[in-house]
């Protein structure tokens, strides 16, 4: 727990760093890159969480093409899918911190930016559909899992001196 904890931060100050005070130093790519890696890791970990993450990630979709694209809606939207489960309240609210960061970045003129947001949330769509295309929506047999080999020694990192 502490980790992932830790790993959200990590990622959230990287977010915020990119951010500038009147439009967003981060381009739609790489808010979907990051995303669909951080929800691609997120769904290796908790496959179970694939079919609310994938109901959210509609819900996201079809909020992109509305026109209030303030967080606390979309927010209010996903919230109101009853099927949520810890998991997948945990990585679809990451995909969506990302995007919030991005509209703090606009400030004030957020509300006359609309264009531009619409482009940043529909790459929060995308990042979750990214992350999606690669995650079976049953979780893998605990067989299949303990059959798999592990090496211990992996990854032999060597720095330069």
């Amino acid at each position: 727990m502490k980790t992932k904890v830790l790993s959200l931060f990590a990622l959230a100050a990287l977010a915020v760093s990119l951010v500038g005070c009147k439009s967003p130093g981060i381009a739609p790519g790489v808010l979907r890159l990051g995303v669909s890696s951080g929800a691609a890791y997120s769904l290796l970990k908790y496959p179970q969480a694939a079919p609310a993450v994938r109901a959210s990630a509609e819900i996201i979709c079809s909020e992109a093409n509305g026109t209030n694209l303030a967080p606390a809606a979309i927010y209010a939207a996903v919230n109101a899918y009853g099927q949520q489960t810890p998991e997948s309240t945990l990585i679809v609210n990451s995909a969506l911190g990302l995007y919030t960061l991005v509209w703090n970045g606009y400030g004030v003129d957020a509300v006359n930016n609309s264009p531009n947001l619409k482009l940043y949330l529909t790459a929060t769509c995308d990042g979750l559909h990214d992350a999606l295309g690669g995650v079976p929506i049953t979780p893998a047999s605990p067989m299949t899992l303990r059959s798999a080999p592990v090496n211990k020694n992996w990854p032999h990192v060597n720095f330069p001196q």
